[in-house]
């Protein structure tokens, strides 16, 4: 289970890291990481993005609205699929 955690972690973590507008909040080393991904999108307001993220798109994340742990917070599971990783990835870039 950890491994496949892992595996799908930090293959959205590689994904997001090439938005030149995402600023990855979590560190990329899984050992100081866990299951958990938090990033911010520059330039958009991040309780908009979070809206738009699940109403148009369907994406359901946790939200951090203001301060220095402001961003988005996806926490991937074994059930994720890579695909969905590099969806989210693309999703964001579009924004």
């Amino acid at each position: 289970v950890e491994r496949r955690l892992e595996q799908v972690v930090t293959h959205l973590k590689q994904r997001l890291s090439e938005v030149p507008e995402v600023k990855l909040k979590t560190p990329v080393d899984w050992s100081i990481s866990g299951g958990v991904v938090k990033f911010q999108v520059a330039g958009r307001v991040t309780p908009q993005l979070y809206d738009t993220l699940y109403a148009k798109h369907r994406v359901a994340l946790a939200s951090t609205a203001s301060g220095d742990a402001e961003g988005l917070r996806f926490s991937p599971h074994i059930y994720n699929t890579l695909e969905e990783m590099d969806r989210l990835a693309a999703i964001v870039k579009t924004l």
